[in-house]
């Protein structure tokens, strides 16, 4: 009886010490006095308490917001953007050991990045373009953090607002454009009925 009461204290308190479990869509990495020593895959891992230290890295595909910031194009136009990155790590080490928060850093990079793409063009390139600002967007992204184990999969464009004077002459653009056509339409109309009532 009291060799059962041992192996139950032993299950109970002592083996979850020496028990780690990685769950799917994660990687461990384990730490050897402070030093890295091997990558644990999803399952069960056994370390030595207080030598050895297990940290669980996420390398699915994550979503970052990249909050509405106020960005001046090449014609000297305020519009207002947003969008979203989409990123995985690809090397759970370098992730870690390259870069102190991978989150933030693509985060930064994105806002920069898409400073620097809007700024390049034109009120109407930045409306009429948004496939391109996204591919110009990723590559630069791409550039930066393929030293950090990360692969953006992909940037979007979520919002693009210029300023209300401008949403205002751009409506009344379009009212006037479709005015235009109308009247063309009823036009041509009107010539067709003389020309087919003429013969």
């Amino acid at each position: 009886m009291p060799w059962f009461f041992i192996l139950i204290v032993v299950a109970i308190f002592v083996i979850p010490m020496f028990v780690r479990i990685v769950k799917q869509g994660s990687l461990g990495m384990i730490e050897t006095l402070g030093r890295f020593s091997r990558l644990a895959l999803p399952g069960v891992h056994f370390i030595i308490p207080g030598a050895q230290r297990l940290m669980k890295i996420d390398i699915r595909e994550q979503v970052i917001d990249v909050p509405q910031q106020e960005i001046i194009t090449s014609d000297n136009v305020n519009v207002m953007v947003d969008g979203i990155v989409y990123f995985r790590i690809e090397d759970v080490v370098k992730a870690t050991y390259e870069i102190n928060n991978v989150r933030l850093a693509v985060l930064n990079l994105a806002q920069t990045n898409l400073r620097s793409v809007l700024g390049t063009m034109s009120l109407d390139d930045t409306l009429s373009n948004r496939v391109a600002i996204n591919t110009r967007l990723k590559s630069a992204l791409d550039v930066e953090t393929a030293k950090w184990g990360v692969d953006v999969t992909r940037v979007e464009i979520q919002r693009l607002d210029p300023p209300m004077h401008i949403q205002d002459a751009m409506s009344k653009q379009m009212i006037a454009e479709r005015s235009k056509r109308a009247i063309i339409l009823e036009a041509q109309g009107y010539k067709e009925s003389q020309i087919s009532r003429a013969e």
